[in-house]
Protein backbone atom coordinates (compact mmCIF):
# COMPACT_ATOMS: atom_id res chain seq x y z
CA UNK A 1 0.00 0.00 0.00
CA UNK A 2 1.16 3.66 -0.67
CA UNK A 3 1.60 5.99 1.18
CA UNK A 4 -1.33 9.13 0.76
CA UNK A 5 0.26 12.02 -1.25
CA UNK A 6 -0.67 15.67 0.04
CA UNK A 7 -3.15 16.46 -2.76
CA UNK A 8 -5.46 12.61 -1.88
CA UNK A 9 -5.32 14.38 1.81
CA UNK A 10 -6.06 17.21 0.65
CA UNK A 11 -9.24 16.86 -1.33
CA UNK A 12 -10.05 14.02 1.07
CA UNK A 13 -10.65 16.27 4.09
CA UNK A 14 -12.49 18.79 1.56
CA UNK A 15 -15.03 16.62 0.98
CA UNK A 16 -15.23 15.03 4.36
CA UNK A 17 -15.63 18.61 5.44
CA UNK A 18 -18.66 19.11 3.18
CA UNK A 19 -19.75 15.22 3.67
CA UNK A 20 -20.61 16.59 7.43
CA UNK A 21 -22.92 19.33 6.99
CA UNK A 22 -24.74 17.46 3.74
CA UNK A 23 -25.68 14.83 6.83
CA UNK A 24 -25.93 17.40 9.13
CA UNK A 25 -29.30 18.59 6.41
CA UNK A 26 -30.36 14.94 5.27
CA UNK A 27 -29.07 12.70 8.11
CA UNK A 28 -32.60 12.54 9.29
CA UNK A 29 -34.30 11.60 5.98
CA UNK A 30 -31.80 9.24 5.12
CA UNK A 31 -32.35 7.67 8.32
CA UNK A 32 -34.19 9.53 11.56
CA UNK A 33 -32.76 9.13 15.14
CA UNK A 34 -29.26 7.95 14.06
CA UNK A 35 -26.42 10.58 14.43
CA UNK A 36 -23.68 10.40 11.61
CA UNK A 37 -20.06 11.17 11.41
CA UNK A 38 -17.76 11.06 8.87
CA UNK A 39 -14.62 9.28 10.10
CA UNK A 40 -12.47 9.41 7.13
CA UNK A 41 -11.73 9.61 3.55
CA UNK A 42 -9.63 8.11 1.71
CA UNK A 43 -8.87 8.97 -1.85
CA UNK A 44 -7.57 6.32 -4.75
CA UNK A 45 -4.46 7.59 -6.45
CA UNK A 46 -6.28 8.68 -9.51
CA UNK A 47 -8.12 10.87 -7.07
CA UNK A 48 -11.25 9.05 -9.19
CA UNK A 49 -12.72 7.26 -5.90
CA UNK A 50 -12.92 8.48 -2.45
CA UNK A 51 -13.91 5.77 0.31
CA UNK A 52 -15.86 7.04 2.98
CA UNK A 53 -15.80 5.68 6.51
CA UNK A 54 -19.21 6.16 8.27
CA UNK A 55 -19.74 6.31 12.23
CA UNK A 56 -22.82 5.92 13.04
CA UNK A 57 -24.76 6.10 16.72
CA UNK A 58 -26.80 4.28 18.32
CA UNK A 59 -24.66 0.98 17.35
CA UNK A 60 -27.88 -0.93 17.13
CA UNK A 61 -28.72 0.29 14.04
CA UNK A 62 -25.88 0.53 12.17
CA UNK A 63 -25.83 -2.19 9.27
CA UNK A 64 -29.35 -0.83 8.17
CA UNK A 65 -27.84 2.80 8.44
CA UNK A 66 -25.29 1.96 6.05
CA UNK A 67 -27.62 0.70 3.69
CA UNK A 68 -29.48 3.45 3.51
CA UNK A 69 -27.03 5.74 2.86
CA UNK A 70 -26.06 3.28 0.13
CA UNK A 71 -29.05 3.53 -1.46
CA UNK A 72 -29.19 7.40 -0.97
CA UNK A 73 -25.75 8.05 -2.58
CA UNK A 74 -26.34 9.29 -5.88
CA UNK A 75 -28.58 12.24 -4.44
CA UNK A 76 -25.56 12.85 -1.45
CA UNK A 77 -23.59 13.05 -4.68
CA UNK A 78 -25.67 15.59 -6.48
CA UNK A 79 -25.52 17.86 -3.56
CA UNK A 80 -21.69 17.46 -2.85
CA UNK A 81 -20.70 17.98 -6.79
CA UNK A 82 -23.04 21.16 -6.42
CA UNK A 83 -21.32 22.27 -3.35
CA UNK A 84 -17.95 21.56 -4.74
CA UNK A 85 -18.32 22.09 -8.30
CA UNK A 86 -15.60 25.34 -7.76
CA UNK A 87 -13.37 23.69 -6.23
CA UNK A 88 -13.02 20.04 -7.87
CA UNK A 89 -12.81 19.55 -11.81
CA UNK A 90 -14.33 16.13 -11.55
CA UNK A 91 -16.67 14.68 -8.55
CA UNK A 92 -14.77 11.04 -7.41
CA UNK A 93 -16.95 7.81 -7.10
CA UNK A 94 -17.96 7.66 -3.63
CA UNK A 95 -18.18 4.51 -1.57
CA UNK A 96 -19.44 4.37 1.81
CA UNK A 97 -18.17 1.91 4.32
CA UNK A 98 -19.16 1.02 8.19
CA UNK A 99 -16.33 2.68 10.17
CA UNK A 100 -16.46 0.55 13.28
CA UNK A 101 -13.25 1.85 15.24
CA UNK A 102 -15.00 3.05 18.56
CA UNK A 103 -16.90 -0.39 18.69
CA UNK A 104 -13.64 -1.96 18.60
CA UNK A 105 -12.34 0.90 21.28
CA UNK A 106 -14.89 0.51 23.36
CA UNK A 107 -13.87 -3.44 23.63
CA UNK A 108 -10.63 -2.80 24.16
CA UNK A 109 -11.46 -0.18 26.81
CA UNK A 110 -13.85 -2.73 28.60
CA UNK A 111 -11.18 -5.46 28.99
CA UNK A 112 -8.35 -3.03 29.86
CA UNK A 113 -10.83 -1.66 33.28
CA UNK A 114 -11.66 -5.39 33.58
CA UNK A 115 -15.06 -5.61 33.01
CA UNK A 116 -14.93 -8.34 30.49
CA UNK A 117 -13.20 -11.35 30.11
CA UNK A 118 -9.35 -10.99 29.34
CA UNK A 119 -9.26 -12.93 25.70
CA UNK A 120 -5.55 -13.67 26.41
CA UNK A 121 -6.03 -15.99 29.50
Amino acid sequence: MQKETIRQKKIGELIQNELASVFIKIGPEIYPNVMFTIMKVRMSQDLSFAKIYVSVFPIKDQNKAIEEIKKAKTRIKIILSKNLKNQLRRMPEILFFLDDSNEYYDKIDKILKGKTNNPIK
